[in-house]
């Protein structure tokens, strides 16, 4: 997800931490959507606490991992951008190029993209493959 990210970002994010709710050391473990490696020994969390930053601002949401795929890269994306964006203010987050509006996440066909808000045919970039 974040590779997705670099073309339409004007600070850099970074990911610090994504732990389970209930913080276990035994179920610690990154997740896929984000472009980490996951243990497939150990089962993967339902409920995680992810913290990152951008630029010089910290952000955190909570991720729910819930329903197909396409949904829970759309969830993960909307709820990266809404912290991000909070945590960046008046920056629209992610860029939409040559607007300033920030793109928006649109499901299409089991793929899921961030998109132009005003031309919702035109994807600027696919979040994450399914893998």
């Amino acid at each position: 997800m974040l590779d997705s990210l670099r073309e339409l970002t004007p600070v850099p994010l970074e990911i610090t931490s994504v732990e389970p709710l209930d913080r276990t050391v035994e179920r610690l473990e990154t997740i896929r959507i984000l472009g980490q490696d996951i243990d497939p020994g150990i089962q993967q969390p339902a409920e995680v606490d992810v913290m990152g930053t951008a630029g010089t601002e910290a952000f955190q949401f909570f991720l729910l991992d819930r329903g197909d795929w396409p949904e829970r890269v759309a969830t993960c994306a909307n709820s990266l951008t809404d912290a991000v964006q909070e945590a960046l203010g008046s920056v629209p987050f992610p860029t939409c190029p040559g607007h300033a509006h920030p793109a928006v996440v649109e499901q299409r066909t089991g793929q899921v993209y961030w998109s132009c808000p005003q031309a919702r045919a035109t994807a600027l970039s696919p979040i994450a493959p399914e893998l």
